[in-house]
């Protein structure tokens, strides 16, 4: 059992991923009969219902099978010493799910990331109430 997981399954962040955790899980769930060609538009609705927050920031997107978390840390390490701030989101984590984001080198409190995922988990709701493709992000 992950160290910290029983006191935060009573913490609000614990409410929290019980609501994302009751979402589709993509990774593990069946795809028989799922649309033939699966898209990253119900991801754009859902950004675009949430004020489009990644046109806010500027951004480097990480992508590949070997060497991301490397990657990940030089470019982090290298762009706080020029005097900017960073943000990583990793996956997996290795003691708190709070390790998978970093803000200036630092993991996020458990507070933050329960706003930020209660946040999109509502715009998604929202976006289920009015029928947009956001619902199936």
């Amino acid at each position: 059992r992950i160290r910290g997981a029983h006191r935060m399954a009573r913490s609000r962040l614990g409410r929290v991923l019980r609501r994302l955790d009751a979402l589709t899980d993509w990774e593990r769930g069946s795809r028989a009969g799922m649309a033939a060609a699966v898209t990253a538009q119900p991801c754009a609705d859902l950004l675009s219902v949430l004020g489009e927050p990644q046109r806010r920031f500027r951004h480097v997107h990480v992508a590949g099978s070997k060497g991301k978390g490397s990657t990940c840390a030089l470019l982090g390490c290298a762009l706080e010493r020029g005097g900017w701030r960073t943000a990583v989101l990793s996956s997996p984590h290795v003691e708190s799910l709070t390790e998978r984001v970093r803000i200036d080198g630092q993991p996020i409190g458990e507070a933050p990331l329960a706003d930020a995922l209660e946040a999109a988990l509502d715009a998604r709701a929202a976006a289920a109430a009015c029928g947009s493709r956001a619902s199936s992000a």
